[in-house]
């Protein structure tokens, strides 16, 4: 049976750097994984085909959108999310 480590301690960069094969293979393909992620832009909704049929300026329907956004996708999707989004009156949703 394994031991249970009783204490934490913390961890030791220089230790899985020199040590840990996992870290090392990891490190090695780090520079290329971010590459790919920086590559990837934002494309708005209004420039793909038909998209600009989506767009509604009517504020009840905005309101909805940016609800279910705020529920759904912001978390991932959005750099902007904030504290807390107002939703219907009387609730609050709390992102993050």
């Amino acid at each position: 049976m394994p031991a249970v480590p009783t204490t934490q301690h913390p961890f030791d960069l220089n230790k899985a750097q020199r040590d840990c094969v996992d870290w090392q293979l990891t490190s090695a393909r780090i520079t290329n994984a971010a590459a790919f992620l920086d590559a990837v832009q934002p494309y708005p909704l209004k420039n793909t085909q038909g998209g600009a049929a989506y767009l509604n300026a009517d504020s009840a329907i905005m309101d909805v959108g940016k609800r279910a956004f705020a529920e759904n996708c912001a978390r991932c999707h959005s750099s902007k999310v904030p504290d807390e989004v107002k939703t219907w009156p009387g609730q609050t949703l709390r992102c993050g």
